[in-house]
């Protein structure tokens, strides 16, 4: 006699701000950019390793602000590595996309629309769009923490 299959599903809040950007500039310079333009201190971090659905792994440029109150996160979308050696995006439907900017918790005075409005500004900067992340196909590849 064959028992019952339960599946537990597991939903998540997507509590944080998401801007995408396009950018020709190396990583490093655009974070130089932002710096300067919000007057933060992203900061790189170790290559983030992340598990997709499908099993492959990957690995994603990482520049991080911190604050008592928030994080604000540089994300390369483009993945550094990955375990099949293909070109892969971290958010594939957004593949137009080079940057994420990801705002967790109460960034003041840098709030989102000082970021979106500061970064329009900027040469380093091609394009902006902010995206609500609970719309994304892709979502759970944004869960870094």
């Amino acid at each position: 006699m064959a028992g019952k299959v339960k599946r537990l599903e597991i939903s998540f809040i997507f509590e944080f701000e998401l801007l995408g950007l396009r950018s020709s500039v190396k990583e490093f310079k655009l974070a130089w950019s932002i710096n300067n333009s919000l007057e933060i201190e992203l900061i790189k971090q170790p290559d983030y390793e992340i598990q997709f659905r499908d099993g492959l792994m990957g690995k994603i440029s990482l520049y991080t602000f911190d604050t008592e109150n928030s994080t604000i996160s540089l994300l390369k979308n483009r993945l550094v590595e990955s375990s099949d050696g293909k070109v892969r995006f971290l958010i594939p439907e957004l593949s137009h996309i080079d940057y994420f900017i990801r705002i967790d918790g109460d960034s003041y005075p840098n709030t989102p629309e000082k970021i979106s409005t500061n970064l329009k500004g900027l040469e380093t900067v091609e394009y902006l769009s902010a995206f609500n992340p609970n719309d994304l196909k892709s979502k759970e590849n944004l869960l870094l923490y």
